[in-house]
């Protein structure tokens, strides 16, 4: 069974995003399979099979930056809201039965 795993990041200070917006991590640690492109920040599942999504985030002070896990568009993973003058870190992950050519990625909400 070909083995298919991604690690990818973003290494350079803080990011804002807009709602709905796809993030894309241009950091690529490893990605054995090819199945994640740090273009779209889309993962595109090449093998059927039931796979583990985990997305770990710090949410600083005045910049909007609630993330999602999405497959094909709708939520699989959403964290709760957090508003305030305070610094939050968020972790989650989520598991997605997938077929070939699903896609998963994270958002902004």
């Amino acid at each position: 069974m070909p083995l298919v795993l991604f690690y990818a990041r973003h290494l350079d200070g803080q990011h804002a995003y807009i709602v709905h917006q796809d993030v894309a991590f241009k950091t690529i640690l490893v990605n054995d399979g090819e199945s994640y492109d740090s273009n779209t920040g889309r993962f595109t599942a090449s093998v059927p099979g039931v796979y583990m999504f985990k997305l770990h985030y710090n949410h600083y002070t005045n910049i909007r930056a609630n993330l999602e896990i999405v497959r094909d568009g709708r939520p699989l993973q959403s964290p709760g809201q957090y508003e305030g003058s305070y610094a939050v870190s968020v972790c989650m992950q989520a598991f997605a039965k997938v077929t070939i050519g699903d896609m998963v990625w994270m958002r902004s909400i």
